[in-house]
């Protein structure tokens, strides 16, 4: 999991910030990402919830 963080992380830096100027969405795609190394469906985000 952390690999795959660390490789969406390091292709874009500083587009990121330009895609994602609110740290709402930067957050949202971290959630995103997460569920995906994860392999949790979205109806899983509640139950994933801690």
């Amino acid at each position: 999991a952390q690999m795959a963080k660390k490789a969406h992380k390091t292709p874009l830096p500083s587009k990121k910030k330009s895609v994602t100027p609110n740290p709402e969405i930067a957050e949202k795609s971290v959630d995103e990402i997460m569920r995906f190394i994860e392999g949790q469906p979205k109806k899983s985000k509640k139950k994933s919830k801690k």
